[in-house]
């Protein structure tokens, strides 16, 4: 027996075997710690990159190291990391929370989790048969029973768990806000959500650990007991979609819904049921059919139109969208079946040939209203364009604008028709294109004309007798647009300005008469007022005679002096007012007798 020569430490050989092993330990276990810690704190998907060099790792040390070269210490190292990567995925996978996840989500974790688990075991095989291989090193004979056992039955647990989330996922996207909106049966779709809740509940409620074998009898109970009300939810929904397709709404949004379910991987048999209803929603599609059929050849002769629409445009529009909603339905019915296996049932073929003959009809009216049009509107538009700007009334014989209805019309046809993808004549267009110019003529004459009438309306007998002669040199000025000018000559901007300016310069005229005759009527009532006898001062004493011929005399001479004098400054008015009525000042215009 050794004896350590430090005074404070006395080793047997033995301890020293033990030290030198102990520390051999540490340095093996050291190589593999970044592994463990991956397996006990790293994501849970980095465990599966893990596996295969821990394992690699794991060889090393069963070749190297003197104590883990041991089956049962080696064994042991096994069951451990079995033991806490098992313990990894089962407090990762919480079933009360599971089945609340989005699917996606939870089948990601059940898919990761069963991944690992089984990775374990296939790795460890792996490195097992490379030893075997290679014939040189102690083979890998651990118990599989423990090893493996608690893996094996999570895996299996953890593919269950997958299944039945995709089964509660399925019954979730069939029975969702599409199929309310097809069907209008919230009521129904609601009681059956509320089974696939109830069905889901004792999974999440589980008393026991379902990872935990022992209690592997009850999984089995449940799993059975939510297999059961699987089938009574199939049921359930099946009855739902029987009474609802029954009683369909719109075959659009079923053919929609059944593109929509067309690309959810469910688990078939909701898929199936879904698609059998196809015969159902052809039905509902042809009685659409037939009803716009009726609507068309009810209204096609007088289409109803929406507001400030043009007839032909209007009625095109009509039929166009009266066609449109069969045709969206036929579009989604094709995205459906883009084979065109359901013309090859009865009910089919019956969709297909009402379609067709619909179509042709639709085109062949929209063909016939355009055509007519075309035909007529350049003929229509020329004739109306060559009309003078301004025509009388024909029973007021007041001057309008004439610019006729039709020419509107056809401008907003061309402007409807164009933006339809029709081909609209050259002059049908060069007119509908000068739209915004003939609006701005059309607004500016007829400004002229209310300003015209504003100032002819604003005389009295007395001043239209007064000034007739330039009463008819104004209507003059507006012969041009009655005789001369149309809507393709290009001086109605000159033709305004300048019989504006004629109606300014009366308006001008008419002020300066109204000015001096208002001067000389207010002449003439002072003389007409005035007063030649005096009336006698107050008081009580009587005047002389002498004195009362005196005041008498004297008023009459001051009233006499000044009538005269109002007299007098009467004639260079009048001289005036002939001067603006007649272009003359001699007193003797017979424009201003009477």
């Amino acid at each position: 027996m050794g004896i350590c020569e430090s005074s404070r430490c006395h080793l047997t050989v033995g301890d020293a075997l033990w030290l030198l092993q102990a520390r051999d330990n540490v340095k093996f276990l050291s190589t593999l710690e970044r592994h463990f810690r991956s397996i006990s704190s790293g994501p849970l998907g980095g465990i599966l990159d893990t596996l295969p060099p821990l394992m690699n790792a794991l060889r090393m040390v069963w070749i190297i190291s003197r104590h883990y070269s041991d089956d049962a210490r080696m064994g042991a190292l096994f069951a451990r990391i079995a033991t806490e990567l098992c313990d990894r995925v089962d407090s990762a996978v919480m079933l009360h929370q599971l089945f609340r996840m989005p699917a996606a989500e939870a089948m990601e974790l059940l898919r990761v989790s069963k991944a690992v688990l089984e990775s374990w075991q296939s790795t460890y095989m792996q490195v097992r048969e490379k030893i075997e291989a290679s014939g040189r090193d102690a083979r890998w004979e651990f118990s599989k029973a423990t090893l493996f056992a608690r893996s094996n039955y999570m895996a299996e647990v953890c593919g269950q768990l997958s299944e039945m989330v995709e089964i509660v996922d399925d019954f979730f996207k069939f029975l969702g806000p599409e199929l309310k909106a097809v069907t209008g049966d919230t009521k129904g779709i609601d009681d059956v959500i509320e089974q696939v809740q109830l069905m889901v509940e004792p999974v999440e409620t589980a008393m026991f650990n379902v990872f935990d074998q022992a209690h592997a009898p009850q999984w089995k109970a449940l799993r059975a007991h939510f297999y059961a009300d699987n089938e009574k939810v199939k049921a359930a929904t099946r009855e739902l979609i029987d009474t609802s397709f029954r009683k369909l709404r719109s075959a659009e949004g079923a053919f929609e819904l059944l593109q929509n379910f067309k690309s959810i991987k469910s688990r078939g048999a909701i898929q199936q049921q879904m698609m059998n209803k196809l015969v159902d929603i052809l039905e509902q599609f042809l009685r659409e059919i037939v009803a716009a059929q009726e609507m068309f050849d009810r209204s096609k002769a007088n289409p109803p139109l929406t507001r400030n629409q043009p007839p032909v445009a209007g009625a095109i529009h009509w039929s166009h969208q009266l066609f449109s909603r069969v045709k969206l339905t036929m579009s989604k019915l094709t995205a459906v079946e883009p084979e065109g296996t359901w013309r090859q049932t009865p009910v089919g073929q019956q969709v297909h040939e009402r379609y067709m003959t619909l179509a042709k009809q639709m085109m062949e009216y929209e063909k016939q209203w355009f055509q007519g049009w075309r035909e007529n509107v350049d003929n229509i538009a020329m004739k109306h364009l060559k009309q003078p700007i301004f025509t009388r009334h024909p029973e007021t014989g007041v001057v309008v604008v004439n610019f006729h209805a039709d020419l509107r019309v056809h401008m907003s046809e061309a402007h409807y028709l164009d933006r339809k993808g029709f081909k609209i004549p050259p002059l049908a267009l060069q007119v509908a294109l000068q739209e915004d110019e003939y609006r701005a003529w059309t607004e500016s004459l007829e400004r002229l004309l209310d300003f015209y009438y504003q100032v002819v309306n604003s005389l009295t007998p007395v001043e239209v007798s007064l000034l007739s002669g330039k009463l008819a040199d104004l209507e003059r000025s507006l012969e041009p647009g009655l005789i001369r000018l149309n809507w393709n000559n290009r001086g109605i901007d000159a033709f305004v300005a300048s019989t504006t300016k004629a109606i300014q310069d009366f308006q001008a005229l008419h002020h300066s008469v109204q000015k001096n005759s208002a001067i000389i009527e207010k002449l003439v009532s002072a003389l007409a007022s005035a007063k030649l006898v005096a009336d006698l001062p107050a008081g009580d004493e009587v005047m002389e005679l002498q004195e009362f011929y005196e005041h008498m005399e004297q008023h009459r001479a001051a009233v006499v002096e000044s009538s005269v004098q109002r007299y007098r400054s009467i004639t260079p008015l009048l001289g005036k007012v002939e001067e603006l009525v007649a272009g003359t000042n001699t007193g003797k215009s017979p424009q201003l007798a009477g």
